[in-house]
């Protein structure tokens, strides 16, 4: 092969693809998507390239991620509607790092794990009409 490096992206982590001598880097996306995909060895960013000793080499620049939480089972069995909501709510807040005041642009993702022994119907909140 003719080229003196190849340069890849798409979604996944920046690594280098083979062996590093080979020239091949995959620079990956500057954020996670979602749960699946974790920061990386090289972290997460774009790569700036120099080439003027005729050798290309790689400068990384990280961009701060936003961090994620697994929010733990939530039994709503026993708890009123009014009840579910500020557990939830107070849940939400315990994750901001800021304090508690919600920052989009750094808030962190959340994911709500089910309890998985129970069924779709008891976790429903109890309303009034229940009783």
């Amino acid at each position: 092969m003719s080229w003196d490096v190849m340069a890849l992206g798409h979604i996944h982590e920046r690594r280098w693809v083979g062996d590093k001598e080979d020239g091949v880097f995959y620079n990956g996306s500057l954020i996670r998507r979602g749960f699946s995909d974790g920061e990386g060895t090289l972290g997460r960013g774009y790569t700036v390239w120099d080439n003027h000793t005729g050798e290309w080499v790689p400068e990384f620049h990280n961009v701060p991620q936003r961090p994620q939480y697994d929010l733990p089972p939530l039994d709503a069995g026993n708890l009123s509607a009014p009840e579910l909501t500020e557990t939830i709510i107070n849940r939400l807040r315990e994750t901001q790092t800021t304090g508690r005041e919600f920052v989009a642009e750094i808030a962190p993702m959340i994911r709500q794990k089910n309890c998985e022994h129970h069924t779709r119907e008891s976790l429903r909140p109890r309303l009034p009409s229940d009783q």
